[in-house]
């Protein structure tokens, strides 16, 4: 149960929060950059990962470490090819945004 007010104790008003403006042809061109950068360096990781599995490949011993590392492989392939897919996507999402009218775009 809740203590009644009195008069010496005030409530805040409840304030809506401020409506957002949506988002303007710069900033979605902004927004798409930095999807495609992100999606750029994930492609330069799992490139630079598909490299070492492929020395420690390369240096295997037994057939279990082998199966072990062409295992790995696969699903980095998998992955490689799934970051390729959303990079294409990101790509023509940087063409279209550039295109906005209004888009200041820096170079």
């Amino acid at each position: 149960m809740q203590a009644p007010t009195s008069a010496s104790q005030t409530v805040a008003p409840v304030v809506a929060p401020a409506a957002q403006s949506a988002p303007t042809a710069t900033e979605m061109y902004d927004a798409a950059r930095l999807m495609q950068r992100e999606l750029r360096n994930q492609r330069n990781a799992l490139d630079d990962q598909r490299r070492e599995l492929q020395e420690q490949l390369a240096q295997s011993t037994t057939s279990a470490d082998t199966k072990g590392i062409e295992g790995r492989l696969a699903a980095l392939d998998a992955r490689q090819a799934d970051v390729e897919k959303q990079l294409a996507v990101a790509d023509a999402q940087v063409a279209t945004a550039s295109s906005i009218p209004g888009v200041v775009v820096e170079r």
